[in-house]
């Protein structure tokens, strides 16, 4: 990280900061392309260790690269604000953001793939206690990005 004056290490304001992100973008590796895709997420946080949760179809092009191409980066961000004088480009941005790496895999065990759709549900739509139903349960694809690497910045 070159800007070392915004980064946050404290577990709290980290854990904040992903709470106040909307969505997360994952990058695939595809070949010598890269393939990003927003999604909705959820997260449990084990000590320092985050595992984030995401859901899609069991087809198309991110669950082929999910079996192919483990390896994966992510960045989710929120808070932007431009600010300062437009002229001569003299204007900088305010933000928060965690960016870092991970190995992706798709969700098998049934207690766990609940697990993640209740960490998905309570981070983007504020519910817990979620019903599922068995026929949308089983057809649903849920996959986990465990992450290896993680940094979070902070310019207010």
């Amino acid at each position: 990280m070159r800007r070392h004056d915004r980064e946050v290490t404290d577990p709290e304001k980290i854990r904040a900061v992903i709470d106040g992100c909307g969505c997360m973008r994952i990058g695939f590796i595809d070949g010598d392309e890269v393939y990003i895709v927003p999604l909705d997420f959820g997260y449990i946080e084990n000590g320092e260790k985050y595992t984030f949760y995401f859901h899609g179809a069991k087809e198309g092009r991110k669950a082929e690269l999910l079996k192919s191409s483990p390896k994966v980066g992510f960045e989710a961000d929120a808070k932007h604000e431009v600010v300062g004088n437009y002229e001569g480009c003299m204007c900088t941005a305010l933000y928060e953001s965690v960016i870092g790496t991970g190995v992706a895999s798709i969700v098998e065990d049934d207690g766990e793939k609940r697990l993640g759709l209740d960490a998905i549900m309570k981070h983007a739509a504020g519910r817990v206690g979620c019903e599922y139903n068995a026929h949308a349960f089983e057809r649903v694809c849920v996959f986990k990005v465990e992450c290896t690497q993680l940094t979070c910045k902070i310019h207010e």
